[in-house]
């Protein structure tokens, strides 16, 4: 994508991304970004805002492969429904 919040391991350039670098240069709180997709949507870098979220229900999950935002999952349905076997998916915002 133009911001490149991807690994360094997929990009074109083998650059650091945007958020290594400001956090390299001391410019972030905590190396943390933040994305709110909805309407009227929202990007911080720096950490994430706690105003948008239900902190009680937030969950932490490690990257399982880095390059993409590759990580272990449960379950995926739809409507309730199983929608694969798979035990891995990449959340990506779509850009």
């Amino acid at each position: 994508g133009i911001l490149g919040l991807a690994f360094p391991e997929i990009s074109v350039f083998k650059a650091p991304t945007l958020l290594e670098s400001l956090n390299a240069q001391k410019q972030l709180d905590v190396p943390q970004f933040g994305l709110k997709l909805a309407y009227p949507s929202e990007l911080s870098l720096g950490g994430i805002n706690f105003d948008l979220i239900d902190a009680d229900t937030l969950v932490w999950t490690p990257v399982t492969q880095k390059g993409f935002w590759q990580i272990g999952v449960e379950d995926i349905t739809v409507n309730g429904v199983p929608a694969t076997t798979a035990k891995s998916a990449i959340i990506d915002t779509g850009s």
